[in-house]
């Protein structure tokens, strides 16, 4: 078991044993200086491909994915294109300046881009997903691993990885790769997981008790890192990425558990949970905006 955070070299001590959680020979480790949160070991890249070839990114029996298709009818879809909007006249982006989308799943973010008469380009390792996106929006994307895919002289003004970073086995790597290929000054907005979110504490704090499905639902070896505020702002400050802006968000209840059945008391309670999370700033999404390298 490697007890040196592969971020900063600190000492990491315990957070999960996948044993306790029915989840094979796998451990989350909580580096003591950063607070990242990373498995070891990691899993086999291919092994990793697999999973993905087979994830249901695409809400045929997930809940989390089942209004793809009508992405613009729901809050999360509108409030996932106002952000897209604001950002866009905040930071007065270059409308010729064409947008990669980084694990573009489905192709919602596409979808947006592409009307709002941006040229957007999306990489999704899952090839279902890419036909997914190319025959419900009509979008342009690339059934490809991001950590492998090069662009060569081709250049973006804005790199976008919602909820991908988590599942990097090498994301070092990939921040390097992707200062290469902005334009100068160019951005990079990412989402991921918030360590430090109260659904994580508290889902540990079950486990400690022997309550495990909920820890078993909520982690899994397909997160292999799972960021602090202080571990992001390192690994982009470290990569010549600048820090524009930091904000926290939660996922919404509904998306993870329907109104009905056996999740109607899940449900109830994850909203509680996030209301809270509100109250104490300790939600569960991290948002950051970064600009790479010297204005231009």
């Amino acid at each position: 078991m490697n007890n040196l955070c592969p971020l900063c070299r600190g000492k990491a001590k315990l957070y999960l044993d996948y044993h306790k959680i029915g989840q094979g020979d796998y451990k989350l480790l909580k580096c003591s200086f950063c607070g990242l949160v990373y498995t070891a070991p990691i899993p086999d890249e291919i092994f990793l491909n697999d999973f993905y070839q087979s994830y249901d990114s695409i809400g045929q029996k997930e809940n989390y994915y089942r209004d793809l298709k009508n992405y613009r009818q729901t809050k999360e879809g509108k409030e996932q294109e106002d952000f897209f909007l604001n950002f866009v006249r905040r930071y007065d982006f270059n409308k010729t300046w064409e947008i990669l989308d980084l694990g573009s799943g489905g192709g919602v973010f596409l979808d947006i881009i592409k009307r709002n008469d941006f040229k957007g380009l999306g990489v999704e390792i899952s090839s279902q997903a890419v036909d997914f996106a190319k025959n419900n929006f009509g979008v342009e994307c690339i059934a490809a691993d991001a950590q492998s895919i090069n662009f060569n002289e081709k250049k973006f003004g804005v790199v976008f990885m919602w909820d991908l970073l988590e599942h990097l086995p090498r994301q070092t790597a990939v921040i390097k790769k992707i200062g290469g290929w902005l334009v100068k000054g160019g951005y990079l907005i990412m989402e991921t997981p918030n360590n430090n979110g109260l659904i994580n504490k508290f889902i540990l704090f079950l486990a400690d008790l022997g309550l495990v499905w909920p820890a078993a639902w909520m982690f899994g070896y397909h997160h292999l890192f799972l960021h602090s505020k202080k571990s992001l702002v390192k690994l982009l400050a470290d990569n010549g990425f600048k820090i524009l802006e930091i904000h926290q968000k939660n996922t919404a209840a509904k998306r993870i558990f329907p109104l009905k059945g056996k999740f109607f008391l899940p449900r109830i309670f994850l909203e509680l949970l996030n209301g809270l999370a509100i109250i104490f700033n300790k939600k569960n999404k991290l948002i950051i905006i970064t600009k790479y390298g010297a204005d231009g």
